[in-house]
C-alpha cells in the first residue's frame, strides 16, 4: 500500500513453482494465482490518498437512495433480439427533483458518503450532480448512480461499445471516477452493454481504505468477487438495479468472511 516503490528484486526459484499454490516452504504470501488473475486489470488508485484521509471513521455516515420503486418509472426499449439498451428514467424532470431531494436529506442527516442506484440517471444528470460535492458541508463521496450510453473508453482507440457507466464524485476533484460494468443483467431484463476484455477493477486506496465501486451484478460475478478479496477491498459501494437484495448480502458475506 505504499505509491513509492523503491526496489525490485529478482531471485531464482526456491522451490517450483507449483508447490506455491499449496503455500508450502514458508511462503506464506506467494502462491500461484487461479483463473481469476486474467479476468480483470487491477489498479491502485492512490489519487484520493491526501485529500480523503481518515474518509471512514466509527461516525461516518453513509446513504443510499432509492428515487424509484418500479421498472414502470423506465424507458426499456428492447431490439428484436430482446436486449435492451439505453434503460434510463421516463421522467427526466421529475427524477432529478427527486434525487435532489434525497441527496439534501441524506446530507443534512450527516451523510458523507451517498450512493446512487444503477441506471438511476442518464449522463448529464450525473454530471451535474457534481455541485454537491462542491459545498463545504456536502457529502465527500458521492456515487452519482450509473447511466448507459455509446462511447469509446478514456484511451481506446476501439470502435464505439455500449457501455454502463458508474460516476463517482469526490470533494476537491474536478474529474469523477469511473468504473464500467462489466458483467451485464440478464433479467429482469437481458442488458445489451459490450464489456471490454481484461475489464478493470480500480482500487481506490484511502488511509488504510481499500475502495472499489462494482455495479450491481458485477458484484454477482464469482471472479470479481475472488479478486476483491484478493485485493483486500474493505468497502465496496455497489449501485444496482434490483428487486431482491438476497444474492447481494451473500457475496457481501463472502467478502466480510475472507478479509472483513
Amino acid at each position: 500500500d505504499f505509491p513509492n516503490l523503491r526496489q525490485l528484486t529478482t531471485i531464482p526459484f526456491t522451490s517450483p513453482p507449483w508447490r506455491l499454490a499449496n503455500r508450502l516452504d514458508q511462503t506464506r504470501h506467494i502462491r500461484l494465482a487461479g483463473e481469476w488473475a486474467v479476468q480483470f486489470r487491477v489498479v491502485f488508485d492512490y489519487g484520493l490518498t491526501d485529500s480523503h484521509a481518515a474518509l471512514i471513521t466509527a461516525d461516518t455516515l453513509i446513504a443510499t437512495c432509492h428515487p424509484n420503486r418500479s421498472l414502470d418509472e423506465f424507458a426499456l426499449p428492447r431490439d428484436a433480439r430482446g436486449r435492451t439498451f439505453p434503460v434510463r428514467p421516463i421522467d427526466l424532470d421529475a427524477q432529478r427533483a427527486v434525487i435532489h431531494r434525497l441527496i439534501a436529506t441524506a446530507t443534512k442527516a450527516g451523510s458523507e458518503i451517498i450512493i446512487l442506484p444503477e441506471l438511476c440517471v442518464t449522463e448529464p444528470l450525473a454530471r451535474r450532480l457534481h455541485e454537491w460535492v462542491q459545498h463545504p458541508d456536502g457529502p465527500r463521496l458521492l456515487v452519482a448512480g450509473t447511466y448507459h450510453h455509446e462511447g469509446h473508453q478514456d484511451g481506446d482507440d476501439l470502435p464505439r461499445r455500449r457501455r454502463n457507466t458508474a460516476l463517482v464524485w469526490a470533494r476537491g476533484h474536478d474529474q469523477p471516477l469511473t468504473h464500467d460494468k462489466h458483467s451485464a443483467a440478464d433479467g429482469p431484463i437481458v442488458e445489451d452493454i459490450q464489456p471490454r476484455g481484461w475489464p478493470e477493477l480500480r482500487v481506490h486506496v484511502i488511509d488504510g481504505w481499500h475502495v472499489v465501486v462494482a455495479v450491481c451484478r458485477d458484484l454477482l460475478n464469482p471472479y470479481a468477487v475472488h479478486t476483491l478479496t484478493e485485493i483486500g477491498a474493505n468497502l465496496v459501494l455497489v449501485p444496482a438495479m434490483s428487486q431482491t437484495l438476497l444474492a447481494f448480502v451473500g457475496q457481501g458475506a463472502n467478502l466480510v468472511g475472507s478479509c472483513q
